[in-house]
């Protein structure tokens, strides 16, 4: 058994510097997770596609682009100004 020591839901507060592996709570599995640029981190499935990409900056996510089978959904950061 693998400890687990970094899960899915970590990614949208901490860039996985580092981290080889990440434990996806929705589907209970360990899954590889790769740098594929400077701050940019992609999750393959079992048949080397790519599912997930994650992208940094300063530590915090600002893009996420995740595919599942009902269709592809994407995250963005967004900054809301306080000039109320």
């Amino acid at each position: 058994n693998e400890s687990i020591t970094y899960s899915g839901s970590l990614l949208y507060f901490n860039e996985p510097d580092g981290i080889k592996k990440i434990y996806k709570e929705r589907s209970s599995e360990m899954k590889k997770i790769n740098p594929v640029d400077e701050h940019v981190y992609s999750i393959r499935d079992e048949k080397d596609r790519e599912i997930n990409r994650y992208y940094y900056e300063n530590g915090i996510l600002q893009y996420a682009k995740m595919h599942h089978p009902l269709g592809t959904m994407e995250l963005k950061r967004v900054i809301e100004s306080s000039n109320d």
